[in-house]
């Protein structure tokens, strides 16, 4: 069994905080979030996550004690079962079949991304543990940030680390997706340490905060960017004071940049932020993916069916789901998304002073993966549904209804 959290003093809203004591399963989740930025190659193509062993052992050590959180739940995560079941369906009916790529990392992958949120929601069942697993994926990532770019400024070539040339990408691969990662990271730590409630403070808090902005610069991911720049939006709305303060942090970053790589780098900063061949390419897989909407508006042409036919996927996930889901994937999709926005901002308004910033964190990061999937193909990126999970917990705490749940 966990041990139950030992109450220390007042929280913001009334209520006693905790030492976070993780016990068994929470140990194991600490493992899983420092391994949430890794991912490695294999010769048969699905790409290895070391995350998923301690994803497994977690559900193993958890079943027997594990309670859903029933709230965590709606009609939304049926209907994204419902949908992804029926572009099978609609995929083997067509001529092509069912594909290894639509069965594998398409259907067993979301099937994955629903046991980590099972678990997280499950375990994260007061303020005290919702806090101490962002304070260690904020701090996970912080590390694998560091090593990243030590390698990168090293020159360092490894097939492991920073995989595509001249390009920041850690151990994820791809670098879009780490730099969703990132801006997911600094949109949590940043509105927590600007509004005095900091997951990570002090002299590293402010570390944090810069080289997460460095490699956000460093990823050249456009995607990335734009969910920066839909996260500075909604700061400017919210919370308009500390808008300065992070453009000036920012700057300072790029500054840094500047420092080490020397002034000649504005030149190949402007090159790899533009590549003008990648938005072409891009925008012709798009128009591809349209006239196939068009052929099977309702129901789209089926799980997997654009990477079959075109050996390439869309880059943008709502023009992924429109293709190979339809207009009735695109609504469940939708309302998803939103059912998470509307939760979360619920809460917000609900939450105590102390634990509002961490609120305002988590809703930003959501923004950031929205901005990100403009860019790629996000619903699978696992620290997206860290964040959906840690919304759909902390929704729950803000209710004040997590005493009749018991803890896992």
């Amino acid at each position: 069994m966990e041990e139950r959290p030992e109450v220390r003093s007042g929280s913001g809203d009334g209520e006693g905080s905790a030492t976070w004591r993780p016990g068994l399963i929470g140990w194991l989740l600490v493992l899983l979030l420092f391994c949430l930025p890794m991912q490695f190659r294999t010769g048969a193509g699905p790409r290895i996550a070391p995350s998923d062993l301690f994803l497994g052992l977690a559900l193993l050590g958890s079943l027997w004690q594990m309670r859903v959180l029933k709230s965590a739940w709606s009609i939304w995560h049926l209907g994204l079962l419902l949908m992804f079941t029926g572009g099978l369906a609609v995929a083997a009916a067509g001529p092509g079949g069912v594909g290894s790529y639509a069965l594998v990392q398409k259907g067993f992958g979301l099937i994955l991304l629903f046991l980590l949120y099972a678990v997280l929601t499950a375990y994260a069942c007061d303020w005290t543990r919702i806090q101490g697993l962002l304070r260690t994926f904020v701090l996970s990532v912080t590390v694998h940030n560091l090593i990243a770019m030590i390698a990168f400024f090293a020159d360092f070539q490894a097939p492991w680390i920073n995989s595509y040339s001249g390009r920041l990408s850690g151990m994820l691969i791809d670098p879009n997706a780490y730099g969703g990662l990132l801006v997911v990271t600094f949109a949590i730590h940043a509105a927590t340490s600007f509004l005095r409630a900091p997951l990570v403070g002090g002299v590293l808090g402010l570390f944090t905060t810069l080289t997460m902005a460095m490699g956000i610069f460093l990823t050249f991911s456009r995607s990335s960017w734009i969910g920066m720049a839909l996260v500075l939006a909604v700061m400017t709305v919210l919370r308009p004071r500390l808008v300065p303060k992070l453009f000036a942090l920012l700057a300072v970053a790029a500054g840094a940049v500047l420092l080490v790589k020397g002034t000649e780098y504005i030149g190949i900063i402007t090159e790899m932020a533009t590549r003008e061949n990648q938005i072409a390419v891009r925008l012709d897989l798009i128009h591809t993916g349209w006239e196939m909407f068009y052929e099977s508006p309702l129901l789209g042409a089926g799980l997997g069916t654009f990477y079959e036919t075109q050996g390439a996927i869309i880059h943008n996930t709502l023009f992924w789901i429109l293709t190979e889901f339809g207009l009735v994937g695109i609504s469940v999709f939708l309302g998803f998304i939103l059912w998470f926005g509307w939760r979360g901002w619920v809460a917000y308004r609900l939450a105590g002073p102390k634990e509002r910033p961490l609120l305002l964190g988590l809703l930003l990061a959501h923004v950031a993966m929205i901005g990100l999937s403009m860019g790629i193909e996000a619903t699978y990126q696992r620290h997206w549904w860290l964040v959906l999970a840690m919304i759909a917990a902390a929704a729950e705490s803000a209710n004040g209804k997590r005493g009749r749940h018991g803890r896992t």
